[in-house]
């Protein structure tokens, strides 16, 4: 009796600690998936800040050569 007791326990055990396991492997992906999702979110607000610098830059450049063709000196 004692010895099936201690095989319950040890069958037990084993599942509990699968269980357990399963449980910190979920979260392991969880907060992988996370950091990809926010790294891949930080990327595309530079690349449109980028592009964004890019377009006012060309913008402010032509303004600047518009406004020295009225005056002249272009």
């Amino acid at each position: 009796m004692i010895k099936q007791k201690k095989i319950r326990r040890k069958i037990f055990l084993t599942k509990k600690s699968s269980f357990v396991e399963l449980v910190k492997l979920v979260a392991l992906h969880i907060i992988d998936y996370s950091i990809i999702r926010n790294f891949y979110n930080i990327s595309t607000f530079f690349l449109i800040t980028k592009y964004l610098g890019i377009v006012v830059f060309f913008k402010d450049f032509l303004e600047y050569l518009v406004s020295l063709s009225k005056s002249g000196r272009l």
